[in-house]
């Protein structure tokens, strides 16, 4: 911050320098040319100092507005469900009697069956537990319960526990080397 507003300063310092400049060596062309042109480079200097310190930032602030703005809910209108539902090819459409089995609340055997297929190392979300964990939670009546009744009222209800509410970015390399990873998250 001291480094901004000292930067500041001199720029404005500079700007005044330069106006002096060119009211006092109005009429003589070669003068003021020479000591302008020292005059100009340092304020070219330290605008480009100051724009290279607030890019990072600048980069960061839109990234998370347009993350925000992409990812915040609207609401969805019945003309716009038939529109994108119209879309959807006649072969992959989900024929009137598969409706009330790929309706149906989640079970205990759904949610196992879906980690245990997972890979051993494999962690599904932001909270970093692994599977492995959730299996042993899944195998107690009081968590299983909760278990079957969060992701019920997730996908039936829209009701998400606030740790859902998160947006997370994963960014991850395609070849084995870690160094490159990156991870961006916000909230």
């Amino acid at each position: 911050r001291q480094k901004s507003a000292w930067r500041v300063s001199q720029l404005k310092y500079l700007q005044r320098k330069r106006s002096k400049l060119i009211r006092r060596y109005q009429n003589n062309d070669t003068v003021l040319n020479q000591r302008l042109s020292v005059v100009k480079k340092l304020i070219s200097d330290l605008q480009q100092e100051q724009h290279n310190d607030e890019l990072p930032m600048m980069i960061n602030e839109t990234q998370f507005f347009n993350f925000t703005n992409i990812c915040a809910p609207s609401a969805v209108t019945q003309t716009e469900i038939k529109y994108f539902a119209d879309q959807i090819p006649s072969k992959d459409k989900i024929l009137d009697e598969q409706h009330e089995e790929v309706c149906a609340s989640s079970t205990l055997d759904d949610l196992s069956d879906g980690s245990l297929r997972k890979p051993k190392n494999s962690s599904p979300g932001i909270d970093r537990l692994p599977y492995k964990i959730y299996n042993l939670l899944f195998a107690h009546d009081r968590t299983a319960k909760l278990a079957i009744d969060l992701f019920n009222d997730a996908l039936e209800k829209g009701i998400f526990p606030e740790s859902w509410q998160g947006k997370c970015v994963v960014l991850l390399p395609k070849n084995q080397n870690l160094a490159s990873l990156m991870f961006i998250y916000t909230e």
